[in-house]
């Protein structure tokens, strides 16, 4: 899509190559739309009507987002055996940022005719029951040391 650029166009006086610069670092650092939006100074719906109407946007936008998925799992796998980094909110920033949650909610389903009747039998999988269990038993009550 060719979009006509005018000196009155607000991203071309916004989308500066210092400011593209400054985008691809907060998305390097884990930064989600909101951040670059706040930092930009737009809304959402203009971050996304840019994405769609310009290339070197959805460029920059594309790139960043993988490189901040990339940055979320280099800190979960950083502190994986770390009792103090609060797994369940990583899990949950993963879930809602980066739709982890599609890959682990598929059921399993085995179907079976007997004497011409149909019976269904599905094995569910319920994964937020799997994973507040594993939560539950991986995070344990730390020693409470005296500092002195």
């Amino acid at each position: 899509m060719t979009t006509k650029l005018s000196n009155n166009n607000k991203f071309v006086k916004l989308w500066t190559p210092q400011m593209k610069r400054r985008v691809e670092l907060l998305f390097y650092n884990g930064a989600s739309i909101v951040e670059v939006c706040r930092e930009i100074g737009i809304v959402k719906k203009t971050f996304y009507n840019w994405e769609k109407a310009y290339p070197d946007f959805k460029e920059v936008v594309a790139h960043g987002m993988i490189a901040a998925e990339s940055w979320w799992i280099e800190k979960g796998r950083e502190n994986i055996g770390n009792r103090q980094f609060n797994h369940a909110l990583w899990l949950l920033m993963m879930v809602n940022r980066f739709r982890w949650h599609s890959a682990y909610a598929k059921r399993e389903e085995k179907k079976e005719i007997i004497n011409e009747h149909k019976i269904e039998v599905k094995n569910a999988v319920d994964i937020d029951k799997i994973l507040s269990d594993s939560i539950k038993s991986a995070i344990k009550p730390l020693n409470k040391e005296k500092v002195h």
